[in-house]
C-alpha cells in the first residue's frame, strides 16, 4: 500500500477554478478529477471524468464519496473541495496526525449541529428541491435519527479510505445520495450513527483554522437567479 497521501478535488462545470498548493509538498500526490478537456495545472494529475446520465454534482460527490473506487493503492486520502485551497506545506503532517486513532477526519460544521436545522436552512437557500429534501429527513426521523445529534462541514474529508469499515460506510452514504438529495450534509450523521462510524474532529471549522482557507464559489448564483432556475423547475414539473 502506498504510503504517500492522495490529495484530490473534484471540478465538473465552470464552479471553481483549481486552485494549486502554494508551494511543493513533499509525501502527497495531488489529483484532479474534472470533465474540462482544457483544465491544466503543474501541481495536479488532471484525470478526465465524465459518466453520461449524472449531473455535475453527482459526478463531484461520486468522487468525493468513494476514493476506495479510484485509489485502491493509497492508505490515506484527503478529499478538498473546489472552493478550498491549502495554506501551509505540512499538509501530510496534519493528515497522519489526525488518522492515528481513527480512519476519518472532518470538520464540524460551524454554525448548526443539527441535520433538522440543515434541511432548513438548504430549503432557505434553495440548495436542492425541497420536496426530496423534506422527503429524505422525514425517513430519518421515522428511523429514530435524533435532534442535535450533530453535523459535520464536508469541504474536507481525510480518510484511510481502504478500511473495510470505511468502504463499506462510503458505499452506504453513496447509496443515500442516489436515493435522496445531493446534499451529502443531510445524509452523513443518520449513516454514520447506523454504522456507528468513530470520526476524529479537526480543530477549528472550514472558517477558522491554521490549513486551509475556503473561497468564494466562482459562479455562485445570486438569489434572483436561484429564484428563477426554481420556478423554471417548477413548470416543468407541472407539464402534462
Amino acid at each position: 500500500m502506498n504510503s504517500r497521501i492522495v490529495v484530490y478535488t473534484a471540478l465538473f462545470g465552470e464552479y471553481d477554478d483549481l486552485k494549486n498548493p502554494p508551494e511543493p509538498i513533499d509525501g502527497c500526490d495531488f489529483v484532479c478529477f474534472t470533465n474540462n478537456r482544457k483544465l491544466r495545472s503543474g501541481a495536479f494529475d488532471i484525470r478526465y471524468f465524465n459518466i453520461k446520465d449524472m449531473d455535475n454534482t453527482r459526478r463531484n460527490r461520486m468522487v468525493k464519496l468513494l476514493p476506495h473506487r479510484f485509489f485502491p493503492d493509497h492508505e490515506y486520502s484527503l478529499y478538498i473541495d473546489g472552493s478550498v485551497s491549502i495554506k501551509r506545506a505540512d499538509i501530510r503532517d496534519f493528515a497522519l496526525r489526525h488518522l492515528v486513532k481513527h480512519d476519518w477526519a472532518v470538520f464540524s460544521h460551524s454554525s448548526r449541529n443539527c441535520i433538522y436545522e440543515e434541511l432548513e436552512a438548504c430549503i432557505e437557500r434553495q440548495k436542492d428541491d425541497p420536496v426530496t429534501m423534506r422527503r429524505q429527513i422525514e425517513h430519518y426521523r421515522r428511523n429514530g435519527h435524533p435532534e442535535k445529534y450533530g453535523l459535520t462541514e464536508n469541504t474536507i474529508l481525510l480518510r484511510r479510505h481502504n478500511q473495510p469499515n470505511i468502504i463499506r460506510f462510503s458505499e452506504l452514504w453513496w447509496q443515500e445520495l442516489q436515493r435522496h438529495s445531493k446534499r451529502d450534509q443531510l445524509s452523513f450523521a443518520y449513516v454514520a450513527r447506523n454504522e456507528q462510524l468513530e470520526y476524529a474532529l479537526l480543530p477549528g471549522t472550514i472558517r477558522n483554522n491554521d490549513h486551509f482557507e475556503i473561497h468564494t464559489h466562482k459562479h455562485k448564483k445570486t438569489p434572483v437567479q436561484k429564484l428563477l432556475k426554481s420556478l423554471k423547475k417548477g413548470l416543468q414539473n407541472n407539464k402534462i
